[in-house]
C-alpha cells in the first residue's frame, strides 16, 4: 500500500499494518488514498466507515473486480497509466462539499 499526502508517503507489504496506516492517510485528510497489493479488503471497510475520504486502488493484473464503495475506485495495475487519472476525476466529482 502506497499512501501520497503532502510530504508523507507510507509503504507497507505487511497486510496486518494497512489498518493502521490507511487510519493515518485519514486523519491527515489526505485527498484520495492510492492503495495497491494486500490493502483492498482494509481499504473497502475504511471506505465504508468514512464516506468523505476517497481512495483508489490498483490491483493486480487478472484480480476480480472489486465491489467497492461510491467513494472508492480501483484500476487494474495493467491498465492503471490510462486509467487512474480517470477515476480520480470522478471521484472528485462525487466527494462531497468541504466540511460535510
Amino acid at each position: 500500500m502506497i499512501g501520497l499526502c503532502p510530504g508523507l508517503v507510507i509503504f507497507t507489504t505487511c497486510a496486518a499494518d494497512v489498518r493502521a496506516m490507511l487510519n493515518t492517510l485519514i486523519q491527515r485528510q489526505c485527498g484520495v488514498i492510492i492503495a495497491t497489493g494486500t490493502a483492498t479488503a482494509g481499504v473497502i471497510a475504511a471506505g465504508k466507515a468514512n464516506p468523505h475520504q476517497r481512495f483508489l486502488l490498483v490491483t493486480a493484473p487478472g484480480t476480480a473486480a472489486v465491489a467497492g464503495t461510491q467513494n472508492t475506485g480501483a484500476v487494474s495495475a495493467a491498465g492503471a497509466a490510462g486509467r487512474i487519472n480517470q477515476v480520480i476525476r470522478a471521484l472528485a466529482a462525487n466527494a462531497p462539499p468541504p466540511g460535510s
